[in-house]
């Protein structure tokens, strides 16, 4: 399956956007809440794969390693 959700990046697709664009996906508010609530999704022996923009992967990665995500950055 594929999921959607904005990045913390003010130029990110915002999240009106990102749902009209499809009905076919599912679409979380933030990359935690995706990450959030996949991870209670996951088999053992599943994975999740975080892709898009180098942002949207900080994002995860931060989430990941419970760390402060850099300051946003604007436009």
């Amino acid at each position: 399956p594929i999921y959607l959700c904005p990045s913390s990046v003010d130029r990110s697709l915002q999240l009106e956007d990102l749902r009209q664009t499809t009905e076919k996906y599912e679409v979380f508010n933030s990359v935690r809440e995706g990450l959030d609530l996949l991870s209670t999704r996951v088999t053992t022996d599943g994975i999740i794969v975080v892709t898009g923009s180098l942002f949207a992967v900080a994002d995860a990665k931060a989430c990941l390693q419970n760390l402060e995500r850099d300051p946003p950055i604007m436009g």
